[in-house]
């Protein structure tokens, strides 16, 4: 806030790591997404001018749900050499398994995607001590022959309840009823979006 004119900051190259329990409160309305009370920000910039966030190659790693850069009318703002990853992804994949007309049987790494079912529902842990549920939203099946999305399959599958079958291997209950020959198949995977539209990466 001190620094009104011209500035470059500067990250000396390394990984850097942020927590949504330590970011910013603030409200925002953010296009194609839901409305929340607040919304939790790593990096906020306001009325600020000419500025370089310049981050030498550096890997800036989040854990939890967080909206890394926020800028708030500002002007001429560069962002330059960093990448914006998540320890511990806010979707998860899946291999299907087995189905049936009313269930898909999945496979999940959860070495990578860390879930678990408690109450009939599949939950996902996503950093920082927060943790997502997967019958929030649609889910996307991608063809295993090309792995492109499956023709139809775009953001529709939703899930009614989980069970746990073991080995990694989970049932879910569909809210809506597949036909015999429509996807999702043995061996396509699935894109599962297991939280609500929250935060842009860069606001």
């Amino acid at each position: 806030d001190d620094v009104k004119g011209e500035t470059i900051y500067k990250f000396p190259k390394g990984t850097y790591r942020f927590y949504a329990s330590e970011g910013t409160k603030e409200k925002y309305k953010v296009s194609n997404a839901e409305a929340f009370p607040s919304r939790t920000l790593a990096f906020i910039a306001k009325d600020k001018k000419d500025v370089i966030i310049d981050g030498d190659g550096s890997k800036f790693i989040f854990y939890g749900y967080c909206q890394p850069f926020t800028f708030e009318d500002c002007e001429n703002v560069t962002l330059k050499n960093l990448s914006i990853d998540w320890e511990k992804p806010l979707s998860a994949e899946a291999t299907v398994v087995g189905r049936s007309n009313d269930y898909i049987d999945i496979k999940v790494d959860t070495n990578l995607f860390p879930c678990y079912v408690r109450d009939f529902c599949l939950y996902f842990e996503i950093g920082d001590g927060e943790e997502t549920n997967l019958t929030y939203g649609k889910h996307t099946v991608y063809d295993a022959s090309t792995m492109t999305v499956a023709p139809g399959f775009a953001d529709n599958i939703m899930i009614s309840s989980a069970e746990a079958l073991g080995n990694d291997t989970f049932r879910l209950y569909l809210a809506c009823v597949v036909r015999e020959n429509d996807p999702p198949r043995i061996g396509d995977v699935i894109v599962l979006r297991h939280g609500g539209r929250m935060h842009s990466g860069i606001f």
